[in-house]
């Protein structure tokens, strides 16, 4: 088990691949809904919040196929992981931007400078063995002026490049 963790990080063999048909992706996308439909109101109160502001938002196909390939198909750790995106988003964010991605203008000077800090960066024309993109973050002294400031520009940053978003 080590090492299956040990080459599924470093992009050599991944035993949990999984062949994608359209047939596929439409039943566990099917399923991950109704998945969610299915867990306790407090636990998904950002999700409902976003789902009454914008339906298409939360059922959008691409979107939701990050979180289910984040968890090779389980549909149950995907909506677990779905759900709790958007809390954290809220808690981010605010309301205003929970049914909506999130780009360079819904963040301030202060998340644009964590941003620019260069504490993390992408390497958009580098790949991994496995064809995943690179991005490097290390520790850098606190330029952020709050936590909060970093963690907004982490989610920016991360969202993005699982969107396929080569200038977060």
């Amino acid at each position: 088990e080590r090492e299956d963790v040990y080459e599924e990080i470093h992009g050599i063999h991944n035993a949990n691949t999984i062949e994608e048909s359209p047939e596929m992706i439409s039943r566990a996308v099917d399923d991950l809904l109704n998945h969610i439909e299915k867990m306790k109101r407090p636990q998904k109160r950002a999700y409902e919040l976003t789902r009454l502001m914008s339906p298409r938002f939360v059922r959008d196909q691409a979107f939701l196929l990050m979180f289910l390939r984040a968890d090779f198909f389980d549909v149950a750790k995907a909506a677990t992981r779905l759900v709790n995106n958007f809390q954290v988003k809220l808690d981010l964010f605010g309301v205003d931007r929970l049914a909506k991605h999130i780009t360079w203008d819904d963040m301030d000077e202060d998340d644009r400078s964590s941003v620019l800090d260069c504490s993390s960066q992408y390497y958009p024309e580098l790949k991994d063995n496995a064809g995943r993109a690179v991005w490097a973050a290390w520790m850098a002294k606190d330029t952020y002026k709050t936590h909060e400031n970093n963690f907004r520009c982490s989610y920016y940053i991360v969202m993005g490049l699982m969107m396929g978003n080569d200038n977060a």
